[in-house]
């Protein structure tokens, strides 16, 4: 029996159920427990019935045990006292306990051993989904702002799990350790992500973790800004201040080609860097083009994914390069060689 102690969820309750014969009847007590007007037995999956004989049988305790409280426990227990005298009559009492499982809160319990008591434990219960209110994007790192309505069994953590792909959120962030207090409400918690690309798309979810279950919110997404910033964010009353470098594209442009030459001029084509490695928005390109000695042939600026070069000469080595820009800078070189065609005289 319990007086006075909180029951989580998982533990042992027990209910009594004690009763007298009414005067020297010979028949024996016969006690029967029922959940929701349903027989139970020690047949039933976490259920143990034990039953105890006192004054020469003048009286009987059945003892119910509940070895694990669960969501399928609440209801109403009654135990029923049955003596049944042959050829007359048959005499019957019944009492009941009520028991209410709750998910957000915990009730102190009275004694068990006197029914028409209430028993209220606590779960098990998901954690209630945290909602997103605010997400600050830097160029490597996001702020990420939530708020929880309330602790709905035991006390939780939270985190972010986020990727570059929709189907596959393969990072985490820091472990926040929410409060202990199971009775708090409206709770405001933040994380930094850090450690991402900038200009980049990354898909992400904030979790919610009790000792039962987890719950998430929905997938959402944040944009990662092109150039580094210094900015203070004000929230929960604490100024955070985060700052990130200015990265050029690390990665050159892909896929460096001629489609055509002639003994005058080359058409050269290519495509952006990996998304990855650019950056920030990509502005232009320019291309650079040399000859054997190193001298410099033509200088040229394009917003598209091909240029004509000309002004070259029959028969000739040359090399070109193509670099990709945004508006921090400048992004390695791809480059090609090749030879200029014969020049042809009738």
């Amino acid at each position: 029996m319990y007086s006075g102690k909180d029951i989580h969820p998982f533990n042992i309750f027990d209910l009594t159920c004690t009763a007298r014969k009414p005067g020297s009847v010979i028949p024996p007590l016969q006690l029967s427990w029922y959940h929701n007007g349903m027989q139970l037995d020690a047949s039933v999956t976490g259920t143990t019935i034990r039953e105890e004989e006192m004054n020469n049988g003048m009286e009987k305790s059945s003892f119910l045990s509940i070895t694990s409280a669960l969501t399928s426990n609440p209801g109403a227990y009654t135990c029923s006292a049955v003596i049944s005298i042959p050829d007359s009559t048959t005499i019957t009492n019944n009492q009941s306990a009520t028991v209410t499982i709750a998910g957000t809160k915990v009730i102190m319990p009275s004694s068990l051993y006197l029914l028409n008591n209430y028993i209220n434990i606590i779960g098990p219960s998901a954690p209630i989904a945290p909602n997103v209110l605010r997400t600050v994007p830097y160029s490597t790192q996001a702020l990420v702002s939530w708020t929880v309505t309330a602790i709905s069994y035991t006390s939780e953590m939270y985190f972010i799990e986020y990727g570059q792909s929709n189907d596959t959120l393969n990072l985490r962030s820091e472990i926040i350790a929410g409060s202990g207090n199971l009775t708090s409400t409206n709770l405001a918690y933040s994380a930094n992500i850090t450690g991402l690309r900038p200009f980049t798309l990354y898909y992400y979810r904030v979790v919610a973790r009790n000792s039962f279950t987890r719950s998430e919110t929905s997938k959402l997404t944040i944009q990662t800004s092109e150039a580094g910033i210094y900015a203070e964010v004000f929230f929960v009353l604490v100024i955070m201040v985060y700052g990130t470098s200015l990265i050029a594209p690390t990665g050159p442009p892909e896929s460096l080609s001629i489609v055509s030459t002639t003994s005058r001029n080359v058409t050269l084509s290519w495509a952006s860097p990996q998304e990855s490695e650019r950056n920030g928005m990509i502005v232009g390109y320019m291309v650079a083009c040399v000859n054997r000695d190193g001298s410099a042939i033509s200088t040229l600026t394009t917003t598209s994914f091909s240029i004509t070069v000309g002004g070259l000469s029959p028969y000739s080595f040359y090399m070109c390069s193509v670099t990709a820009s945004t508006s921090i800078g400048n992004s390695p070189e791809a480059t090609l060689n090749f030879t200029t065609a014969t020049d042809c005289k009738m």
